[in-house]
């Protein structure tokens, strides 16, 4: 429904396509951030943002990933590693790009809200798809909350699983409770706190596991190209 939704809006908009693509090429290059986008006045904080952002959307180099993917069934790691990485592809490449282009097409980026604040985050994206039909910012609300739940029951479970290999299963339900916990707090947190702390654990959670990448590189390769050969 989103994806459908957003290439409507970029399909009305079809017009102001060009000048869409140039402002996020300029905006990218010049550090200057489009007003109601990322906050920035340079390349090297935008390419953070870039960076930070980018993991939210698709966990890629976090190593959470590969908790639900151990837990698959099959015969061949490689091709269950190429089936979770499709999901990389499909939340920043597709999604994310359909989203900014809708933003930058709609020409609300700038736009304030009735106290004189900046259009962000989600209220951005619904007043860009509510600009060609008002039905539409409840696609992205919709999309927000099913979204926001999904993820939640995802780390509720990445979170489970590490925890239960450090303490054993006598001790999850504790687990359980302090999560449920943290969900009240975090929603109640101011949400530039609630990024900050994220990114924060996000980069505790990289360390760890990049490090673990190189080591096991070479199995990488090694599954994949045998994969390849057998099926390609």
């Amino acid at each position: 429904m989103y994806v459908i939704a957003g290439l409507l809006v970029i399909a009305m908009n079809i017009a102001n396509l060009p000048n869409a693509l140039q402002l996020i090429v300029t905006c990218a290059f010049t550090g200057q951030a489009a007003s109601g986008a990322f906050l920035g006045s340079s390349v090297l904080l935008a390419m953070r943002m870039g960076v930070s952002n980018g993991i939210f959307s698709n966990e890629a180099g976090l190593g959470s990933l590969a908790i639900a993917a151990s837990s698959a069934k099959t015969n061949s790691p490689a091709r269950q590693g190429m089936f979770a990485i499709s999901g990389v592809f499909i939340a920043t490449i597709i999604v994310c790009s359909i989203t900014g282009l809708a933003l930058a097409v709609t020409d609300v980026l700038g736009q304030q809200t009735a106290d004189g604040r900046l259009l962000t985050g989600s209220k951005l994206a619904m007043a860009a798809f509510g600009s060609v039909y008002p039905i539409l910012r409840y696609v992205v609300l919709s999309g927000l909350i099913l979204f926001a739940f999904t993820t939640a029951l995802a780390w509720a479970y990445y979170g489970e699983k590490c925890f239960e290999y450090f303490t054993g299963e006598k001790f999850v339900q504790y687990y359980r409770g302090l999560f449920i916990i943290m969900l009240i707090v975090g929603a109640v947190l101011e949400l530039p706190l609630v990024w900050a702390i994220s990114q924060i654990a996000n980069g505790l959670m990289i360390i760890p596991n990049l490090i673990s990448i190189l080591f096991l590189s070479s199995i990488v390769v090694q599954e994949t190209n045998s994969y390849v050969r057998q099926h390609i």
